[in-house]
């Protein structure tokens, strides 16, 4: 499923850039993080 997990991982990338979620002050960390545990499934 790690073709699945990846494509899960782009979407959100993809949803946080469009909702810009840095700039009503979310940390760029936290975002990555977020991410991490994605990826991490």
């Amino acid at each position: 499923m790690r073709w699945h997990n990846e494509r899960v991982t782009i979407k959100a990338l993809r949803a946080l850039e469009d909702y810009r979620l840095d700039d009503i002050g979310v940390r760029r960390e936290e975002i990555a993080a977020m991410a991490r545990t994605l990826a991490n499934g």
